[in-house]
This record gives C-alpha cells, structure tokens and sequence, in this order.
C-alpha cells in the first residue's frame, strides 16, 4: 500500500508540473516559427552546405547513387516555397541527411530548438518494433512499460518513419539510422504539440493514446526512475574483476581524476571490463590514455586522409586523357592527402597484461570507436555486445543563416590497414541482442555475458 501512494503522490505532481509546463510552452512558442529569413538567406544556407560538402567531404563513394548538384537544385526548389524558418530547417536536414554520414548534420538555431518539444516517453528498437522502455508518470496507466507503438497521428509506425523520420536522420550506418529512426527520432515537434499514438500493450491490448510534447527545460518525471549516473563509474567486482564505465572521452581531466584513485585495484586486477555503451566519444588522445594502460608496447591508432584541393590539376583535367591520373583527380573531385596510423604510446609504468572485455552498443561513437581501432590488435581484449554508431572523423563546422550551424565530415579515418569502420561500425566478437530487461535496468545481459566470458577465461586451464 505504502507503494502505491507513493507512486499516487508522485503522479499527481508530475501532472500539476505538467500542466504548468505546458501553459508556458504555449505562450513561448506562439511565432517562435515567424518567419525571419529572407529568400536570399534561405538559398544562401542550402548553396554553403553544397559547398562545403563539394569540396570537403570524404564519403561520397559510400553514397555512389547521390546526384550531390541534383539534390542541391530540389532543395531550393523546395526552400524557395516556404514562408517559415522551422520547415526551411527542416529541408536543411533532408538535405544534408542524403550524405547518409553521422559526422555531417545541421543544428537548428537556438530560437528554434528552445521551442522544440519533447516526448514524455523513452523509446528504443528491440525485435525490430519501437517499445516504450520508460514513460512520464502521469502517463504510467496508459502507456506500460513494453509497449509497442503501432501508429502515430493515424499512420501506421513503418508509413510514418518513411515519410517524415528517416529521411531526415544523418547516419553512416545502418544500426544508427534505425535505432535512432525507432528511438529519440520516432517522435518529434513544437513544445505544446499533440501527438496520437497507437500502442500494443504488453498484454495485447490495442489502445489509442494522445500526448503533449514536453518543454525541454522541464524536467520529466519517468518511470522506471533511473538515477543520474555520473560520467565514470570504477568498482571492483567478485574474483577481482575491475569494472570501469566511461560515458565520454570529451573531459581528459576528469577521467584521469577519476580513475587515478583506483589504479592500484585497476593494475592488479585479474581481469577487466571497461564499459563504453554509452560513450559517444570525444577525445581520441584521452581514449588513447586509457588504452595505454592496457599493454607494454606502442599502439597503433586510425590511418586517416582528407580532401585536397589544387586548382591547377583541376583545370589541366579538363584535357587530360581517361584513365590517367589527371583525369581520375577530376572524377574523384580532387586529390587526397594521408596520414599513416597514428602511433599511440604505452605507459611504461602503470599498464596490465590482464584480459579485457569491452562492452559496446549503436551508442559507441566517435572517438569511443578510434579507442576500438587503436586496441584492434591486442589478443587479450574481447568485444561485447552490439555493433557501434560506426561514424568518427573530424567535421567542418560552418554558420548558416539565422543563427544555425553545420558541419561537414572533412577528415576520414579507418583502421591501420586502410578497413573502413565508418558506414558498418565495430563488430563485437560476441553479440548481445538489446532487451527491454537491459533498458529498464533490470537484468544486465550485455555485462553479464562479459562477465561469463571473462571469468571462462580466468578459470581455463
């Protein structure tokens, strides 16, 4: 009984936040989407991303169908029809998202996003279906934990995800763009939007369900409640198996902080898991300090090239035979210069032999996929779980009008011997198919099968 009142209590607080939330999100929204741009600027942003990505972009032969100048003249075609800046946007996005690159993306101004809404629900793809994993809680009777949504606004998931979701998303892999197109992107709009949802309850039951965009700066209060983690976890496990969990490679400072206490424990353990499922990345030299306490010997990180551009080869291309090298500058949209893969350093001091799993997850990104690549070749470390986001590189970023901002992947890295892992991501040498159980927070398959692994490993012969 006491649990019920508790969870009475906290709806009942969550629906009196709500309401006020809501309130004010309408009176902020009201000509957020006025428009401010002129037909001047709108077509000055479109030919700035087709520029940049022209002469910049590193990725246009993992998009061989792209017509690059086409999809340049439909997009102001469409741009010069539109009377306000969010739909103007939003043509940047599909825009952009033909490049299919994780690296490359629009980011809306700050008047815009601050009348963006978001949805009091946590979706993700298990099985192929996007199910609910965590919902607001004035919202916990309507919409169960494991339901799946069948339908939004009145189309069918799939008809809504092809019309108005993938198009949209800027993703090198297939992985990224369906858990994002099944996810955090399945559902979007202005603060104060109503959205009508069809779900199919746990127990089969099929319901209609309308629900409000939230404001982004209120807090929601979900259930299941997972408490804030911060951004690096080390404990010690049973039979002296170190766990470190490292969200981001972005604060070197604080990593080095946080695990410079433990690494004594780390250094003597008998095994270890370092966690990186939700790492997005990053730093690569602070994902290159981590991987130095791994091994006694020098390691080697991504190759890399980028875009070069010579004006002169250009011009004599024009007249120079096929199949010549002057003539492939001109088809290949210039020349490339690389870079052999960067050596990264030990510690000579503080490193371990011990066995290694690295748990990973569609979140692995970035600089958190260089750290893969630059432990690719040490025998001891397993992978575990699910392929990575499968995008990293350097992008380009560049100002658009009305106070957006872009950016362009201009730098292209892949492993040591040239493989590429942008577009398929780092393959786990053990898979894990995601869980609700795993999302909820109930049972973690994915550690725990690293644990099996690590330990048969420990206990061998």
């Amino acid at each position: 009984m006491e649990n019920r009142r508790s969870l009475s209590n906290t709806n009942e607080l969550a629906r009196w936040i709500t309401v006020c939330a809501l309130a004010l999100a309408m009176a902020f929204t009201s000509g957020a989407n006025a428009q401010q741009l002129t037909l001047v600027d709108r077509v000055e942003g479109v030919s700035r991303v087709w520029m940049e990505a022209h002469y910049n972009f590193v990725y246009f032969d993992q998009v061989p169908d792209l017509d690059w100048d086409q999809a340049y003249r439909d997009t102001l075609s469409r741009v010069s029809l539109l009377d306000d800046d969010r739909a103007y946007y939003r043509e940047l996005e599909r825009f952009m998202a033909r490049l299919h690159d994780g690296h490359s993306n629009v980011f809306l101004p700050q008047r815009l996003l601050d009348s963006a809404g978001v949805p009091p629900l946590k979706i993700a793809p298990i099985d192929g279906h996007p199910v609910v994993y965590r919902v607001a809680a004035d919202l916990a009777d309507q919409i169960p934990i494991g339901s799946v949504i069948t339908a939004v606004n009145g189309l069918p998931t799939e008809e809504h995800v092809e019309r108005h979701v993938r198009p949209f998303i800027c993703a090198s892999s297939p992985q990224q763009l369906h858990h994002m197109s099944l996810g955090d992107r399945l559902i979007t709009g202005q603060s104060g939007e109503a959205v009508r949802l069809g779900i199919r309850t746990p127990a089969h039951d099929l319901r209609t369900v309308e629900l409000t965009l939230r404001p982004r700066e209120v807090p929601i209060v979900f259930v299941p409640d997972h408490a804030q983690t911060q951004p690096y976890e080390f404990r010690m496990l049973e039979d002296g198996i170190a766990y470190l969990r490292v969200d981001t490679f972005a604060d070197g400072a604080g990593l080095q902080a946080a695990v410079g206490g433990h690494l004594p424990d780390f250094l003597a353990a008998r095994g270890v898991i370092i966690d990186l499922r939700k790492n997005g990345g990053g730093d690569t030299s602070v994902a290159g300090f981590i991987a130095g306490l791994l091994t006694d010997h020098p390691l080697h990180g991504a190759a890399w090239r980028t875009r070069e551009h010579r004006a002169a080869e250009l011009a004599w291309s024009v007249f120079a035979k096929e199949d010549t090298e002057r003539h492939r500058y001109a088809l290949e949209r210039g020349g490339w210069h690389r870079e052999p893969a960067t050596v990264w350093q030990h510690n000579p001091d503080f490193h371990t032999s011990a066995p290694v799993i690295v748990l990973t997850d569609w979140r692995t990104a970035s600089a958190a996929e260089d750290f893969l690549v630059i432990i690719d070749e040490l025998p001891q470390v397993t992978k575990v779980g699910r392929r990575t986001f499968g995008s990293s590189g350097q992008p380009l970023y560049f100002s658009l009008p009305g106070g957006g901002t872009a950016r362009i992947c201009a730098k292209r890295d892949t492993y040591p011997d040239g493989r590429d892992f942008v577009g398929t991501g780092v393959i786990p040498d053990i898979e894990v198919p995601l869980s609700l159980e795993e999302l909820t927070g109930s049972i973690d398959a994915t550690l725990e099968r690293g644990l099996e692994h690590l330990r048969s490993q420990l206990n061998a012969p």
